[in-house]
Parts: structure tokens; C-alpha cells; sequence
């Protein structure tokens, strides 16, 4: 299988209104999937929650416009990690991106 055909299967698979956590290893398109995602799920509002000002200014709002058109730029509001704490809001979908997670000895 390609890497668009894995994509693809992926999207497919994926229930409406999906939730809890995808894990894809680097270069995988997970942009074009959490994309796809948010085509076939129409919500009116989405925060999608990044780790840099770069991805939230440059990189994000490229991908969106890229894989679903710019109709999509303006339903995502995208947002540092940072500044969660001075927002309010109600979304219809929420993307929490790159989360990295350090497992400790016990």
C-alpha cells in the first residue's frame, strides 16, 4: 500500500465525531489525516492546539487550506499550548497535537 492509501484507510476507519489518541510516527501525513478528519465531520468550530507559534501561524493553516481548502482556515482557530489557560470557548472538535508524554521509573 502507498502511504496516501494508508491515509486513506485510515480516514475511512475513523469514526464520526472520533475521539481519544492517534499515535503516528513522524512523516506519516497526520496533518492530512486530522484534515480529512475535520472535512468529514463538518464541525462549525475547531481548536487545534500546537507547540509552536510557527506550526500555529505558518504551517497549520497551510496544511488546512492544502488538503481541504480555505473555506476550513476560518472554521480552525489554532493555539499554543501556552496560552490555554486565557481561553474560553465552546468547539465542536478539539486536536491536541504533538503531545509528548515522558513515562517515569516507578
Amino acid at each position: 500500500m502507498t502511504r496516501t492509501e494508508i491515509q486513506d484507510k485510515i480516514i475511512e476507519e475513523l469514526p464520526l465525531k472520533p475521539h481519544g489518541l492517534l499515535k503516528f510516527a513522524p512523516r506519516v501525513g497526520k496533518s492530512r489525516i486530522i484534515c480529512e478528519t475535520i472535512k468529514k465531520n463538518k464541525p462549525k468550530k475547531v481548536l487545534w492546539v500546537t507547540v509552536s507559534t510557527e506550526l500555529r501561524d505558518v504551517d497549520i493553516p497551510r496544511e488546512i487550506q492544502k488538503w481541504i481548502g480555505k473555506r476550513f482556515v476560518a472554521r480552525v482557530e489554532t493555539i499554543c499550548y501556552q496560552s490555554l489557560g486565557n481561553l474560553e470557548g465552546i468547539y465542536d472538535m478539539i486536536i491536541l497535537d504533538k503531545i509528548f508524554v515522558q513515562l517515569k521509573p516507578i
